[in-house]
């Protein structure tokens, strides 16, 4: 398995900002409910 990197589940979860992807996924979700939001907005909300 050359070119693979194996991480535990604690390391991955220790490394995650919570914090961080809550408020960019609540901004996106908030973005994309204006009534002036774009295709991008949406893109944007979907990509999580």
């Amino acid at each position: 398995m050359a070119g693979f990197t194996f991480l535990s589940a604690s390391t991955l979860v220790y490394e995650f900002d919570y914090e961080a992807f809550v408020k960019a996924y609540y901004d996106a979700a908030v973005q994309m409910q204006q009534p002036d939001a774009t295709a991008e907005d949406l893109e944007h909300y979907l990509s999580f």
